[in-house]
């Protein structure tokens, strides 16, 4: 698949959704109020006061009594924090999602990004649990094969080992 056809497929198709039977339960019984960042929150006579900013940045404000934040989640790994900064440059990366191998490998090889992260480079499904069926039998396949190559070889070796040019170390 394309790049961008990819991409625009995984920001528009199969966005987070509850489950089936969420909807009955929520839907014209819970106020909805999506595609807005909570700027600021207060606590004031046990009610919660929210400052919202919509996308064409409108400015509101919610006090309520309960909140049910749905953050959502978009992959930047500029947000990996804990990650060393030198390792984190070298991973390649498109939007700031990591560039994979069919085998879920990054740039930076033994480092591998499942699920939400990989899905810049397989489609939106591998966002979810049904795609977990597909990455599992890749990666552990893959994985299988990687430990199989590196595996030492059964045959007895010598005990020498070149220490400098001109020295034999015999253990």
């Amino acid at each position: 698949m394309p790049r961008e056809f990819r991409f625009e497929k995984v920001r528009t198709v199969l966005g987070p959704a509850p489950c089936w039977f969420t909807k009955e339960q929520v839907v014209g019984k819970v106020p909805l109020i999506v595609d807005v960042k909570i700027t600021e929150a207060k606590v004031q006579n046990g009610k919660v006061t929210l400052a919202l900013i919509d996308s064409a940045g409108k400015q509101k404000l919610l006090t309520t009594d309960h909140v049910i934040a749905a953050t959502g989640y978009k992959v930047d790994l500029r947000r990996l924090t804990y990650m060393d900064s030198g390792l984190q440059s070298a991973i390649r990366s498109v939007e700031n999602t990591p560039v994979l191998s069919s085998n879920f490998e990054s740039s930076v090889p033994g480092l591998y990004f499942v699920g939400a992260s990989a899905a810049n480079t397989f489609g939106p499904l591998l966002r979810f649990a049904f795609g977990a069926g597909f990455t599992s039998r890749r990666l552990s396949r893959h994985l299988a094969k990687s430990a199989n190559r590196a595996a030492p070889s059964r045959e007895p070796k010598a005990n020498v080992d070149a220490m400098d040019r001109d020295e034999v170390a015999v253990r």
